[in-house]
């Protein structure tokens, strides 16, 4: 299985002094999909979308939320609560 993640770890230092309407937001090509993720509203996010293979999205804010199995050519969609001061994590997969 691929796994991937990036860590909205406070958006980098500055975040702190700025408003929880704060938005953070990322988009990449990996594992041969396209991988969307960030903060926004008071919710952090990770969003995949592989059209070949089966594949899923994950997020933890303390707790894990977790979709997968995701069929190819699907966006695999997944959200939590942001928790102020909390590092965030998000993660996107392909099964094996």
């Amino acid at each position: 299985m691929k796994f991937g993640r990036v860590l909205t770890t406070a958006m980098v230092a500055g975040v702190l002094a700025l408003t929880p309407a704060a938005a953070f937001a990322g988009s990449q090509l990996v594992g041969g999909g396209i991988w969307n993720y960030g903060t926004s509203s008071g919710a952090i996010y990770s969003h995949y979308l592989h059209n070949t293979q089966c594949h899923g999205a994950s997020v933890h804010n303390g707790k894990l939320y977790r979709v997968t199995n995701i069929k190819p050519g699907v966006w695999a969609k997944v959200h939590a609560k942001d928790w102020p001061m909390r590092v965030d994590h998000a993660y996107w997969h392909t099964c094996a």
